[in-house]
């Protein structure tokens, strides 16, 4: 669809996305609309830490400025973790960073 579009305009060639579950609840007659949710998982290897870090916001930065997605979902929050250890030693791969979206059509339900 064309948030999936979306997705992958946004995303950064170092970056993958690992999970993503969507909510979409069904509206009750007359009611307020529920809000949709996304939440977005992944990683990202880079020739740095800091390097994987800004990514994964660049990501988000992204997703913000992407007309489409924000529309869709106007609250976004990344988390970014990265593991202590930046090296994996000889003949182990390093361990990348790892990033989760938040998204969401209204600011509670991000939360």
């Amino acid at each position: 669809t064309d948030i999936l579009s979306s997705l992958a305009e946004s995303i950064p060639d170092s970056a993958w996305i690992l999970d993503l579950a969507y909510d979409n609840p069904s509206t009750i007659k007359g009611g307020k609309p529920p809000p949709r949710t996304m939440l977005i998982s992944g990683s990202v290897a880079d020739k740095s830490r800091a390097m994987e870090q800004d990514i994964a916001y660049r990501f988000a930065t992204g997703l913000r400025e992407n007309k489409l997605f924000s529309e869709s979902f106007r609250f976004i929050e990344p988390e970014v973790e990265a593991p202590r250890d930046s090296t994996g030693g000889e003949g182990v791969a390093a361990v990348p960073t790892t990033f989760r979206m938040r998204c969401a059509s209204d600011k509670e339900a991000g939360k």
